[in-house]
């Protein structure tokens, strides 16, 4: 038996005809496709703006209460505090408890002011002349003031029956 066989051409213009239809279906499948890709793309630059207005506003909320608790601190800092330094308040505190704690006073010197907003850290240099028992009691006494003072260096020597303590003090005050 002999097969048959279309010729070549038949066999060409057959997928010509059955594929032709498809030619137009592919290219609007492909501008259909690119479109959907530009669309997804589109969305989840939304979701991610989205997420992000979700992330800023959560994050304003902290902001917001944490600026409420700095104004009470600060506010608690303006009561406590004054205004500005006051070498006078602290020249009478020391020189008042250095008499209730039986010691002398040598020296009170102003050494610097240091800003560190919103404060302004005061420095003074404190010489004073007592028994260890008396100076203990002095800078006790000092430190519960009403005048928020600091002693963060404090230096002995012995000088005949006395010592002399030489300290830095420092004092806050409000740099308004």
């Amino acid at each position: 038996m002999s097969k048959h066989r279309p010729p070549l051409s038949t066999i060409a213009v057959l997928v010509a005809v059955f594929a032709y239809p498809l030619i137009p279906y592919l290219i609007v499948k492909s501008r259909i496709d690119k479109k959907i890709a530009s669309k997804d793309a589109e969305i989840m630059e939304v979701t991610k703006v989205t997420e992000q207005a979700k992330a800023a506003k959560r994050k304003h909320a902290q902001f917001e209460e944490e600026r409420a608790r700095l104004r009470v601190e600060l506010d608690k800092l303006r009561r406590i505090l004054p205004p500005q330094p006051d070498e006078a308040m602290l020249v009478a505190s020391v020189v008042k408890t250095a008499a209730i704690s039986s010691v002398t006073v040598l020296e009170i010197r102003r050494m610097r002011e240091t800003p560190e907003p919103p404060l302004i850290q005061s420095e003074y240099q404190v010489t004073a002349k007592g028994s260890l028992a008396a100076l203990h009691h002095f800078f006790d006494e000092l430190r519960n003031r009403v005048l928020i003072i600091n002693a963060p260096a404090i230096s002995l020597r012995h000088s005949g029956n006395d010592w002399v303590a030489t300290a830095r003090l420092t004092t806050p005050s409000m740099n308004v």
